[in-house]
């Protein structure tokens, strides 16, 4: 399996493909609703969600990939909808307005992806390079003479300037 080849650069790019950032995604969301189904009871929508989202924020935060995240997202809205909310992974929702919940997953990638946009575009800490040196003109020797030009040559020649 190659890279991509930048061929203005003449390197190639070694991002982790979407494909292994999707599958690490999706076993994050299983371990975090296998975690919150583990801690909190059927009753405790809120606790559940809560766990499932810091999963798919955290999962954010760190992937650039906006493609795995959005992917990562549904599955974990759809994974709490299903095993979480219901039984046995049904979609449907029968007695609460679980999907609303699902925003908040859906905020929690929103954060998680502006935080690592902001932690990508601040300059790394550490010391800063010295500035260029400045060249400072040095002043003309003042005159007391005014500067007078030489006449022109013969007729029909001109000077250059």
């Amino acid at each position: 399996m190659s890279g991509d080849h930048d061929r203005a650069t003449g390197t190639e790019d070694c991002r982790t493909p979407t494909g292994i950032n999707i599958a690490v995604g999706a076993l994050l969301v299983i371990g975090a609703t296998l975690l919150a189904a583990a801690l909190f009871p059927p009753v405790d929508l809120p606790g559940r969600l809560l766990v499932v989202a810091i999963a798919v924020g955290g999962f954010a935060a760190v992937v650039p990939d906006l493609r795995a995240v959005a992917a990562v997202t549904v599955l974990g809205a759809l994974t709490f909808i299903g095993f979480l909310v219901n039984q046995f992974g049904e979609l449907v929702d029968t007695s609460t307005s679980a999907w609303a919940y699902t925003a908040v997953i859906g905020f929690a990638a929103a954060l998680g992806t502006g935080y690592r946009h902001m932690r990508s575009s601040v300059p790394a800490p550490g010391p800063s390079p010295s500035p260029a040196p400045t060249v400072v003109p040095r002043p003309l020797p003042s005159t007391t003479q005014p500067v007078v030009a030489p006449p022109d040559g013969p007729a029909g020649l001109h000077r250059a300037a």
